[in-house]
């Protein structure tokens, strides 16, 4: 059996304004249920929110892999 493989045929424009969204989404999240786990002193609360970031900053990195510097 194959293994699938999901690629995104997009060009470099695309994959930045792509890799824009998983950013924002970070952002937000760390502004809600970071701040809120903070604050609260919920400390699994605070380091799901960190570890949900990480995750999603780094598949904003790889959506960006292979973007050539467009200068």
């Amino acid at each position: 059996m194959k293994a699938f493989k999901f690629r995104l045929l997009l060009n470099c424009e695309q994959r930045k304004h792509v890799a824009k969204t998983p950013n924002t989404v970070v952002l937000g999240q760390l502004a809600a249920f970071g701040y809120v786990g903070l604050r609260d002193g919920d400390r699994s609360m605070m380091g799901v929110s960190v570890a949900l970031a990480v995750l999603l900053e780094l598949l904003a990195l790889r959506l960006l892999k292979n973007v050539g510097d467009s200068t």
